[in-house]
């Protein structure tokens, strides 16, 4: 029995939002380097009540436990994604109020030093110049990738660093259990649906799409990757979701444990949640709370009796 055990008052909602962080100039923008991201968790540190622990492979994730629960910072494979943790919630208004509260924290630690956040969720193209995350693990899975590219020339959206061109909006909920995998098709089915809602248009290398981060991933990686964005085999027991993971390659060649990745947009997570990961991030708060709306509708409509909430939430997203 998942922890919530069907019951609509005990459903959890945990939200991951990545921003680029850049200083602005009109309509052009430099993205924020390692210097200026360090500077930022200072100033939260200093103001905000975070805490660095010095791990050694998260560098510069912050954090700080609060009432509410405990909330995490830190870089998302490159120095200029700025990517925040909160806390499981219950209802919505608790997610408004801590969204508000941490990223007004955020936007005045990011004007300390001239940058803010962006209000998009694909660069344009590849950055002349970005700093990323300097990890071994990372380091390996660029290396991997660049072979990737060699091997597909001429794809647009093959990037061998694509994770640093991309932001997204991630939710967790406490609803995993083996039992509920026969409901991923229709899961994914309500995904594809209401795709239009949960993205919007960006333009890389010329093209504008919604699907630019499915191109991302499925040009950069190819078909060996079974557990990418929409996968072709949607798993409906255990025995096959672990048959799928198992024949999918690894993507950091140095991680003993974890070499193989499971990117698919609805995925089960090592902590017991079931994750959200197809929509875009947005930088202002009712979009997100919008986006939390839909993804709660989703979680109630196919996993329980009635949906307990307006049967079109997607509707008021724009």
């Amino acid at each position: 029995m998942p922890f919530w055990n069907y019951d609509p008052a005990k459903l959890t909602m945990g939200v991951e939002i990545e921003y680029f962080i850049a200083r602005t100039n009109g309509s052009s923008f430099k993205l924020a380097t390692r210097e200026q991201y360090l500077s930022v968790i200072s100033y939260l540190i200093q103001n905000s009540g975070y805490t660095d622990r010095n791990l050694a492979d998260q560098p510069g994730r912050i954090s700080k436990d609060t009432e509410a629960g405990f909330i995490a910072i830190k870089p998302d494979f490159a120095w200029h994604i700025l990517e925040v943790a909160l806390p499981p919630r219950r209802d919505l208004d608790s997610i408004y109020s801590l969204l508000k509260s941490t990223l007004a924290d955020i936007d005045r630690a990011l004007g300390s030093v001239g940058l803010e956040r962006l209000d998009m969720s694909c660069l344009p193209d590849v950055p002349e110049t970005m700093e990323l995350v300097e990890l071994d693990r990372l380091r390996a899975h660029v290396a991997l990738l660049e072979t990737y590219e060699t091997a597909k020339p001429n794809r647009n959206f093959c990037v061998p660093y694509f994770p640093a061109l991309i932001t997204a909006t991630h939710f967790h909920f406490n609803v995993f259990e083996e039992a509920m995998l026969p409901t991923l098709s229709s899961l994914y089915a309500f995904d594809k649906n209401a795709f239009v809602q949960l993205t919007r248009k960006q333009t890389f290398r010329g093209e504008e799409c919604h699907d630019f981060r499915s191109r991302l991933y499925e040009q950069t990686l190819g078909d060996d990757f079974l557990l990418r964005t929409f996968p072709a085999q949607i798993p409906h027991n255990i025995e096959q979701y672990v048959l799928l993971y198992n024949r999918s390659p690894k993507l950091f060649p140095n991680d003993r444990f974890f070499g193989v990745r499971d990117l698919s947009y609805i995925r089960p997570s090592r902590n017991g949640t079931l994750e959200f990961r197809s929509a875009c991030s947005f930088k202002y708060i009712d979009q997100l709370i919008q986006l939390a709306e839909i993804r709660k509708f989703q979680i109630l409509s196919h996993l329980t009796a009635e949906p307990h909430l307006d049967a079109s939430p997607a509707a008021r997203l724009r």
